[in-house]
């Protein structure tokens, strides 16, 4: 559970994350019809008492935390869209072996070509930059992925028009 602990903090500070069985004194659990089922609760909270040793992390250390959860989850994220990129490139090399224009396969054509190695080069780019993300996360440098992300206007990417 997430928890503001100094409401005269910032916004991304003075939350803590506790722990607490749902079977706790006060804490009442009504779950919200959904069309998936009960996944989504509402949580009520009378008179709940926590102890100190169900703090997770420390006090006012939430966001943190929170943050690293994302970014962990973004990688994993960005991984299966790399995965998917590359299954799609190989079933592109596939189609243009077979597919025939003017009585030869249409990946024998040099524009085709070039489109194709623009693919594979992005893709191989994109492989480098997730396991780049990936050392960085596991090095701890988490907090600096945020300010990482933001391409300055004048360098920001061109892409290609199909």
């Amino acid at each position: 559970m997430l928890t503001r602990t100094d409401s005269d903090a910032g916004k991304h500070h003075g939350l803590t994350l506790l722990y607490l069985p749902t079977d706790s004194p006060g804490l009442d659990i009504r779950p919200i019809q959904t069309m998936d089922g009960h996944t989504v609760n509402d949580v009520f909270f009378t008179d709940v008492s926590v102890p100190v040793a169900n703090v997770v992390g420390g006090i006012g250390d939430a966001w943190h935390r929170l943050m690293r959860g994302l970014n962990v989850e973004r990688l994993i994220i960005a991984a299966m869209s790399l995965g998917a990129a590359r299954r799609s490139l190989e079933d592109t090399i596939a189609y243009v072996r077979t597919r025939e224009q003017f009585g030869k396969p249409i990946g024998t054509f040099q524009a085709v070509r070039h489109s194709i190695a623009d693919l594979a080069t992005e893709i191989e780019h994109c492989r480098a930059f997730v396991y780049h993300v990936a050392e960085q996360i596991d090095a701890g440098l988490e907090d600096q992925l945020a300010r990482k992300a933001r391409w300055p206007s004048s360098s920001a990417p061109r892409w290609p028009k199909w």
